[in-house]
């Protein structure tokens, strides 16, 4: 009997260090259900936030519209299309 609860001490023990190896000292595991979902959450704030568009362009026009945009000091091709559109809208 004292075998077997020593085999469970030690079979429990030895998880909870792998968990600490795992995770760091001082850290703690969250539950499968708590743990935070950085993708839903970030899909879930764009749907919420955005608008979605989708713009077909011919073949190699987009690699001609990204480096037109990085000549121009943009730092992402959306924010260059951003632009280009307000630009159209307001005049």
């Amino acid at each position: 009997m004292l075998s077997c609860i020593k085999e469970v001490f030690f079979y429990y023990l030895y998880n909870e260090l792998q968990k600490i190896r795992f995770w760091g000292a001082g850290s703690y595991m969250l539950e499968e259900k708590e743990k935070f979902d950085a993708t839903k959450y970030k899909n879930d704030f764009q749907k919420e936030k955005y608008d979605r568009i989708i713009v077909n362009v011919p073949k190699g026009q987009k690699e001609i519209i990204s480096e037109t945009a990085k000549k121009q000091g943009y730092k992402s091709l959306n924010s260059f299309i951003v632009d280009a559109i307000n630009d159209k809208i307001s005049n």
